[in-house]
């Protein structure tokens, strides 16, 4: 946690390495707010073509954060209906459930049960 965490030299050196990281990727910069106004227009335009149909705003929400990263990262967006990115999308989702459910504390609590054929199985094969 946040109270009982160690505040240490280690604590700072990994700080100072993820904030100079982020600033290499572009936090803190102009280009990073382009990226994202730019994105933004792609939602909007999203949005108005699918007036009156329906319609998940969560996919088309991850879909965006998604592009974002992959543009600091790549230098790339991904059209919304490109199957990579939906698969991309779908598998990360999927392992976040996972992840944040009991199967997680199970597979940490009891190492006897890591061969069975249960969800986080399905996490590793998304993460492949």
């Amino acid at each position: 946690g946040v109270i009982l965490a160690d505040y240490g030299e280690s604590w700072r050196d990994h700080r100072r390495f993820a904030l100079m990281t982020l600033r290499n990727f572009g936090l803190g910069k102009k280009s990073m707010e382009e990226r994202i106004s730019e994105e933004i227009q792609h939602t909007i335009k999203t949005l108005e073509n699918n007036i009156g149909k329906l319609f998940s705003p969560q996919i088309m929400f991850h879909n965006a954060a998604s592009n974002i990263i992959c543009q600091v990262l790549f230098g790339k967006r991904f059209e919304y209906d490109d199957e990579i990115i939906k698969t991309i999308v779908q598998c990360f989702t999927r392992n976040s459930k996972i992840a944040n459910g009991p199967w997680a504390m199970i597979y940490d609590s009891i190492p006897l049960i890591r061969k069975l054929p249960l969800p986080f199985r399905e996490a590793f094969k998304n993460a492949e």
